[in-house]
């Protein structure tokens, strides 16, 4: 059985049946991962720099923190 028919019909296909291409994600999905993405790793980024911002505002680093708890909040909350 090593014709085309034969391997249609072990894999369960007639002979008049199509193999459908993949299916391609829309647009949207990579884009939104992406953002996800983004939105994730500025708070990791933004918390490596937590000494800095302490530093320039001469205070200490739990004051310095509570504009990206603000930033947070801010993404959870929003639509």
């Amino acid at each position: 059985m090593g014709t085309r028919e034969g391997n249609l019909h072990r894999l369960g296909m007639r002979g008049g049946d199509r193999i459908r291409p993949p299916v391609r994600l829309p647009f949207i999905i990579p884009v939104l991962a992406l953002g996800m993405f983004l939105a994730g790793v500025t708070e990791f980024a933004v918390r490596r720099l937590l000494p800095a911002f302490a530093g320039d505002l001469r205070g200490c680093v739990v004051l310095a923190g509570v504009p990206i708890v603000f930033l947070a909040v801010g993404m959870i909350v929003s639509p």
